[in-house]
């Protein structure tokens, strides 16, 4: 376990810094010039909940599974060490074709969470896995919701994804929203050959998320429901 600087240090106390990796949207790169800028984005979402969300983030040098933390005047990424052993025995996958959705903040909505966007309001670099496809758009809930194209609460999506055997994670790589909201893309890392110790472990951190949210008060039903 340690603080990682993203993009160019290991394990020092830095303020985060844009990883340099930019998600080609179909009309282009996504934009983080004007209101947006990468520190930004991840510093809106991480003030309204980032930092219950597991984050994963792939370098030469590892993989790394963990959660974003504000310590030493800056925001850092806070590597749980579940990967560790794995280096450089992880083929790392095309994570656009792995695409579950993005992770945004919408104000003036009836839930008090991060939003979560399925693949079909995305703007997506290419073709997501066939597979992977088919089960987003057969995916629904009891309430009538549907994976591939849910607008809600993130624990919701969470909830739902994990009842499809998806391991949502958020990596560090900027996306956009054809209603052109900005966030960071979700991604399965089920993509990812792991360990069944490994897959609980991280199943865990995500279920922990998602009942701590869903049952923070239940005289509260936006709280309840993210």
């Amino acid at each position: 376990m340690g603080l990682l600087q993203l993009g160019f240090y290991d394990n020092v106390h830095t303020p985060i810094r844009h990883t340099g990796i930019i998600m080609e949207a179909k009309e282009g790169p996504v934009d983080l010039d004007g209101h947006h800028s990468f520190e930004g984005l991840v510093s809106s979402l991480f003030i309204h909940g980032l930092g219950e969300l597991p984050v994963f983030h792939a370098r030469a040098n590892g993989s790394y599974l963990g959660y974003m933390v504000y310590e030493k005047g800056g925001l850092q990424f806070r590597d749980k060490g579940l990967l560790s052993h794995l280096e450089n025995q992880v083929d790392p996958p095309d994570w656009n074709k792995h695409v579950l959705g993005m992770v945004c903040f919408r104000k003036l909505l009836q839930w008090r969470s991060l939003t979560f966007h399925g693949i079909d309001y995305c703007h997506l670099a290419t073709e997501i896995e066939p597979g992977q496809l088919e089960t987003l758009k057969a995916a629904k809930n009891e309430y009538g919701d549907r994976l591939f194209d849910f607008i809600g609460s993130i624990y919701r999506a969470y909830q739902l994804l994990l009842a499809y055997e998806f391991l949502p994670v958020v990596l560090l790589q900027p996306i956009r929203a054809k209603n052109d909201a900005l966030g960071l893309t979700i991604a399965d890392l089920s993509a990812i050959s792991l360990p069944d110790d490994i897959v609980k472990s991280v199943e865990g951190m995500i279920r922990g998320a998602v009942e701590k949210r869903l049952t923070l008060d239940i005289n509260d039903i936006t709280t309840q429901e993210g």
